[in-house]
């Protein structure tokens, strides 16, 4: 029997922009005393949180998709994170403050330890960011395009760092919130290599990694020595439950707390049901289709891909498959992010237009092109892709559906595997227009390759090292016009975060997706 069909049946039989000039600001969280290991002292014995994946690697450096960001955010910390209404606030940082133009200094909270038993200090900053970028690791972080501004971090004493950037750098902070900003241990890196954290984790949160069963669970345990908040839960697992009918049974009978990616059409029965409930916000994640301009074959003509944008009716797709939530895109950000422009408006659908770009460009009857999809990974994704496919055949584009675990379509995506088209979602942790440009279309980008414009890489990089804000907004306003005019993505909607939430607990999602299991409150 395999490994899932071992899980399922266990589980069957189981109970908005910080600006450029940021003043020292200082949020102390209140610390619980830590009282002796007694199972007595937890509401709740064990939490069960159920994805639709698994987790591609527990290097929070490593792999930054939301899957494995979810269960990271639960072992590792950030010096800045989001709270449920987007604001940036202290984490293991105490304050930041911008000397000049190139300097800004942090203020660390201090007594923080490791799993380990190492110290979190100034040294653990400066060497989190300096192996963020470090290349030479294998498998390489994939946080080092979003820390290219940095020139140096100097530490002026255990708990004082100076970040200097090699010019101007408006979002500093956001790049060292959320994901963006984990801290890893310095001196058990040295001491296990770089390999040990892909599978053995170590960090400061307020859960410890006991083990990683491969497509069956994450199991992680509270840490006493948390500084934070106490945990009220024992034991929290992550379960990869690819079925969504399995996951909202759990959910029904108690067996799982959070369930990710509620469909729409069933989210009256996540309502009416006994023990559990729903809870949503528009997350900060793009869905859209990834088009290979780069590889020969119709996708590289511009027409081609014009034609595309013209042959689906995502307005449609909202309405009938997501069931109305969801809000469409025009470009590759979502309104909430900084750079975002009102003024670019949509493809209208038009299958007329549609084949007339096609036959201008050569192919009158039409092609043959595989939509790569991962499976599990995004709400109502599947239908969704069977839709666009049909919606292409209307036009005479025959789109082949290329299904994938998602741990192997990170790795195909990874290594710039994707042939013409590629369904995907981009989460904007830092609601700032520079990092899904610099991951997704800049010539270098760490997820993408698929798209080279010098122009694109010209505004990109000067948007990041532009402090006035009205001339960053211009930037990005041509950056849209360009990726309205280029088309080297097909931008679909603004995903839904639909969650079944147990009703012993109180829990908000917010915006960025992320799932901090400390905020996690015991009802019952």
């Amino acid at each position: 029997m395999s490994s899932r069909a071992l899980r399922r049946e266990e589980s069957m039989r189981q109970s908005t922009v910080v600006g450029a000039v940021v003043a020292a600001v200082v949020v102390f969280l209140g610390v619980l005393g830590v009282a002796p290991a007694q199972a007595q002292k937890y509401r709740l014995d064990e939490l069960v949180i159920e994805q639709g994946a698994d987790t591609a690697s527990l290097d929070p450096q490593v792999e930054i998709d939301a899957v494995s960001i979810n269960v990271n955010s639960a072992i590792y910390e950030p010096l800045f994170r989001r709270d449920a209404s987007g604001k940036v606030t202290p984490h293991l940082a105490e304050s930041i403050r911008m000397l000049n133009d190139t300097t800004w200094e942090l203020k660390l909270r201090k007594g923080v330890k490791f799993h380990n038993g190492e110290d979190f200090n100034a040294e653990t900053v400066k060497f989190s960011i300096l192996r963020a970028s470090d290349k030479t690791i294998k498998p390489a972080p994939r946080l080092g395009n979003y820390y290219t501004t940095f020139k140096t971090v100097e530490v002026l004493d255990p708990h004082t760092v100076h970040i200097i950037t090699a010019g101007p750098d408006p979002i500093v902070v956001n790049r060292l919130t959320g994901a963006f900003g984990v801290m890893v241990p310095p001196n058990y890196i040295k001491q296990h290599g770089h390999a040990i954290l892909q599978t053995k984790p170590v960090g400061t949160g307020p859960f410890k990694f006991v083990r990683w069963d491969k497509d069956e669970r994450i199991v992680l345990d509270a840490f006493e020595g948390y500084w934070g908040r106490q945990a009220e839960i024992r034991r929290v697992v992550f379960k990869p439950v690819p079925e969504v009918s399995a996951r909202i049974a759990d959910l029904e009978l108690g067996r799982a707390d959070i369930v990710l990616d509620i469909p729409p059409d069933h989210v009256p029965r996540v309502s009416g049901s006994r023990n559990g409930r729903v809870e949503s916000v528009l997350s900060s994640r793009n869905i859209h289709i990834i088009l290979n301009t780069v590889a020969p074959g119709p996708i590289a003509s511009k027409g081609v891909r014009q034609a595309l944008h013209h042959a689906v009716n995502v307005d449609s797709i909202i309405k009938n498959i997501m069931g109305g939530f969801g809000r469409r895109t025009t470009t590759l950000f979502v309104p909430e992010s900084f750079g975002f422009s009102t003024a670019i408006k949509p493809y209208p659908f038009d299958p007329k237009t549609a084949k007339a770009l096609l036959a201008e460009a050569g192919y009158p009857n039409g092609f043959q092109v595989d939509l790569e999809f991962p499976s599990g990974r995004y709400l109502k994704g599947e239908e969704v892709a069977e839709v666009i496919i049909a919606q292409l055949s209307e036009v005479g584009i025959t789109a082949r559906l290329q299904k994938f675990e998602w741990g192997t379509y990170v790795k195909r995506w990874r290594a710039r595997n994707f042939g013409g088209l590629a369904f995907i979602g981009a989460g904007d942790i830092m609601l700032d227009a520079d990092q899904l440009l610099t991951s997704r279309l800049i010539s270098d980008a760490s997820y993408g390759g698929f798209y080279k414009n010098p122009r694109m890489d010209e505004l990109i990089l000067q948007g990041r090292k532009t402090l006035n804000q009205k001339e960053r907004l211009k930037i990005y306003q041509e950056v849209q016009e360009i990726i309205r005019e280029d088309c080297p993505i097909l931008p679909l909607y603004q995903q839904p975060s639909i969650y079944g939430v147990s009703k012993r607990i109180e829990w908000k999602p917010n915006i960025s997706e992320e799932i901090y299991v400390d905020t996690v409150k015991v009802v019952r």
